[in-house]
């Protein structure tokens, strides 16, 4: 895969004061340069990500309370370009994308008995410039002061009525969001351009809104004849919201700025989205005794206003997007959509020597507006383990992992089907002593070539994998 060079300087540092076990206030630094990277899966690779977040935090006791609390500064400039690591023959097609962000961000808790009370929030600042340097007049100003504050309190109680276990809880969220005016170099030359950069300069770009969680966790003890064998029923139900990105809502012109999303599409934001609402619920059962243990669930959600992108029906977009790239954008909106599925994992002591283990996973997603799937949804997949203990230092992994294929892949988004994969993997540990471990093994020990179904689609032109085909993982 081309480009693949990675180059990554990390430093740090903290100091802190104890008063005693309860009191203590401490200063963290930490520094983070990273070079010319590949990214084969997005449309630029990385030339540098420079970064210093500064924080403060402690803990306190006051009146029976106990308090932690942290203030932190994240400073990050991020460069990314397509000529640099790929091979790129057309001047005129060279792109630099210089971007900056500024966040403040704090957390404060007070904990007492089954009570914790608490306060979180971060204020970012966002600029994002795409340019050319072999044309000086080539300026895309992409996201222009984006504001992005969020601020929530929450209340969490954690408690027994009768035999009934709770943990219980609820944030209330206020965001608001904002942005500065963008430009475009080619704006006075061409029409869709112009009026694009229009609607969005002319528009409301300023956003408040406040969002909700409650969610409720509850397990109760069953009677089984067995002493030695102990069991719970456990049911999970909550209201969950989720405010869109930055991204999402301020994305004006037809690009792939979308956080990483990295499918190959080029996508428009909406100001107007609404916040997504999940309506969730979870049923399980645990089950153990001393050589065995079992632990299932099955869940369901319902979300409303889910974001994702559909077709654009902007005409102006449409034409950006076709004279860019031949075809045409996705637009950020609400749709309704259901996911649901099941877990469950088990362990079963065969001997004091050896141990079985296995965890399958299963989720369904699909959209209620159209008869089509969500996008990105994993599909089915299990790892089982066989653990051997030669001593008390010595000990042995074999795992095998087992992938289906997923053909239930989102239309609306062009999204390309995987075939399914099982891989073997087998790792050794040697406890030297109390502080030191030594760990050695083998990943993927067959040389299996797969694809991730979450993974992303090569963007280099000149490379061994076909463009667009989905990367291969590791061998």
């Amino acid at each position: 895969i081309t480009p693949t060079r990675y180059q990554k300087h990390q430093a740090g540092g903290d100091i802190r004061y104890f008063a005693n076990d309860d009191n203590n206030i401490g200063v963290s630094y930490h520094y983070t340069d990273t070079k010319n990277s590949g990214t084969p899966a997005l449309p630029m690779d990385i030339k540098s990500i420079l970064a210093h977040n500064l924080t403060l935090d402690g803990e306190a006791l006051y009146k029976q309370w106990l308090i932690n609390y942290q203030l932190g500064y994240l400073h990050n400039t991020h460069s990314m370009d397509n000529f640099s690591l790929r091979k790129n023959n057309n001047p005129t097609k060279y792109r630099n994308n210089d971007a900056d962000a500024n966040t403040l961000d704090f957390t404060i808790n007070a904990q007492q008995n089954a009570w914790l009370l608490g306060a979180s929030g971060y204020i970012a600042h966002h600029n994002s410039t795409i340019t050319n340097p072999n044309n000086a007049q080539f300026n895309i100003l992409n996201f222009n002061d984006v504001k992005d504050q969020r601020v929530s309190v929450f209340a969490q109680w954690q408690g027994n009525i009768d035999k009934l276990q709770f943990d219980t809880g609820v944030r209330i969220k206020h965001i608001t969001a904002n942005s500065g005016k963008i430009d475009h170099f080619m704006a006075m030359m061409n029409p869709a351009i112009q009026q694009l950069k229009n609607q969005f300069n002319q528009s409301d770009r300023n956003i408040n809104d406040t969002n909700i969680d409650i969610s409720i966790n509850t397990a109760y003890p069953l009677t089984l004849n067995s002493s030695k064998t102990t069991a719970e029923l456990v049911f999970s139900a909550a209201i969950k919201q989720r405010a869109p990105s930055y991204q999402e809502r301020y994305l004006w012109l037809p690009m792939e700025a979308t956080a990483g999303l990295a499918d190959g599409n080029t996508y428009i934001g909406n100001i107007d989205l609404s916040a997504e609402t999940a309506y969730q619920s979870d049923f399980g059962l645990n089950i153990q005794n001393a050589q065995w243990r079992i632990t299932w669930h099955a869940f369901y959600q319902h979300i409303a206003d889910y974001i994702q992108g559909v077709p654009s029906t902007n005409q102006w977009a449409n034409k950006v997007a076709n004279m860019m790239t031949g075809k045409l954008p996705l637009q950020y909106a609400n749709v309704d959509a259901n996911l649901w599925g099941t877990d469950g994992q088990m362990m079963y002591q065969i001997s004091p020597q050896w141990q079985l283990s296995a965890i399958v996973s299963y989720v369904r997603g699909k959209r209620d507006d159209i008869d089509d799937n969500l996008y990105r949804i994993a599909p089915l997949n299990g790892k089982m383990n066989i653990n051997y203990q030669f001593n008390d230092s010595l000990t042995t992994t074999l795992s095998w992992q087992l992938v289906s294929a997923q053909q239930q892949v989102s239309l609306s988004n062009n999204e390309k089907p995987t075939a399914g994969y099982g891989l073997l993997n087998i790792d050794a540990s040697y406890d030297i002593n109390d502080n030191l471990v030594i760990k050695a093994g083998a990943y993927n020990l067959f040389d299996r070539q797969y694809r991730d179904h979450l993974g992303g689609y090569n963007r280099v032109k000149v490379s061994a994998i076909p463009l667009m085909a989905r990367l291969a993982k590791q061998g």
